[in-house]
């Protein structure tokens, strides 16, 4: 075979590797046996039954790791955007608060973004009504899901005017993702604080396709604190206190 025919049966050769994930913008080839694991697939199935989502197995999987990991650290557990609930399922089945004897508090309006609190960018790019089909009046559903989970602090109303209700010393874990840039940036202010050393934050919107705002308003935050977010193929960011 000449040349030029070896290369061009390599060039249209079949993979030698086939995917392993893809999903929620995410390809690859690397090893993905999380997704197998006892105790995430658990978990993940009570999320997703709460209507919150469909197959991003590999966001959650980055949600649990982190509550997981904090669980052992000094604090309360805090999502500010929670909707139905689903990351908060998932992680209550993942972490025994039982034992640790924590709290986890869910803030949020329970019905969508609050016009008043979007910037002009947003407002202007319609963000508000981008989402009014997914995030419905959910308030009463959130409650029942959680009722027989009394370390559950449901606290409904518009960050950052709900902040004040938690005045906790200490936070070990935090997940942001209220798809809007002056929430997120009150609630990262807040609660940097009480962070814990060790403690994580995950935003969920950080560097996720159209979230460009966030992820401008979110690296200008860490800036003026002298830290840096890390950059997750998911399109979350990452910090570590």
């Amino acid at each position: 075979m000449s040349l030029i025919g070896k290369i061009k049966k390599t060039l249209h050769a079949p993979p030698k590797h086939k995917a392993t994930y893809r999903q929620d913008g995410l390809t690859t080839l690397h090893n993905a046996g999380f997704m197998k694991e006892p105790d995430f697939v658990k978990a993940e199935r009570l999320g997703a039954a709460t209507g919150s989502w469909n197959n991003i197995h590999w966001r959650v999987h980055t949600v649990l790791w982190a509550a997981h990991q904090c669980s052992a650290i000094e604090g309360d557990f805090v999502e500010c955007g929670t909707n139905k609930g689903g990351f908060a399922r998932a992680i209550i089945d993942y972490v025994d608060f039982t034992a640790n004897g924590k709290n986890f508090y869910l803030l949020d309006t329970f019905k969508g973004l609050v016009e008043d609190l979007l910037t002009e960018h947003e407002k202007k790019a319609g963000r508000k009504e981008h989402f009014e089909d997914i995030y419905t009046d959910c308030y009463e559903e959130v409650k029942q899901t959680f009722a027989s989970f009394p370390f559950v602090k449901i606290i409904q109303g518009a960050v950052p005017g709900t902040l004040a209700q938690i005045n906790n010393k200490n936070i070990a874990f935090m997940s942001i993702d209220m798809n809007s840039v002056n929430p997120e940036v009150a609630a990262l202010d807040y609660f940097w604080d009480k962070l814990s050393k060790g403690g994580m934050i995950i935003l969920d919107d950080y560097a996720y396709v159209t979230c460009d705002l966030q992820y401008e308003a979110h690296n200008n935050w860490a800036k003026g604190k002298g830290i840096k977010i890390l950059t997750l193929p998911t399109g979350q960011g990452l910090i570590i206190k």
